[in-house]
């Protein structure tokens, strides 16, 4: 019982891991968050990407997604890692 909690932990920060990068891909769109869903899906991403705002910012493009996404795969994949 307690490897299928440790496998589902690991699909949920998965999971989480894609909506940070759904997330970072709409946010190119302007007029998305207009909409419940996508309003709903950038308050819980950012939970975890709101330290990283305006960390590396070059001209107009902010780096700092990238920043974010980077550590928290590092982390899922350290998880992994224990996990095997």
């Amino acid at each position: 019982m307690q490897a299928y909690f440790k496998v589902g932990i690991f699909y949920l920060f998965y999971a989480y891991s894609s909506l940070i990068f759904i997330n970072i891909i709409l946010s190119w769109f302007p007029g998305i968050y207009r909409f419940r869903f996508f309003r709903f899906l950038k308050r819980i991403t950012d939970a975890y990407m709101q330290p990283f705002h305006g960390v590396l910012i070059l001209g107009i493009f902010d780096f700092t997604s990238i920043i974010g996404i980077f550590l928290f795969d590092f982390i899922v994949q350290a998880y992994a890692l224990l996990l095997s």
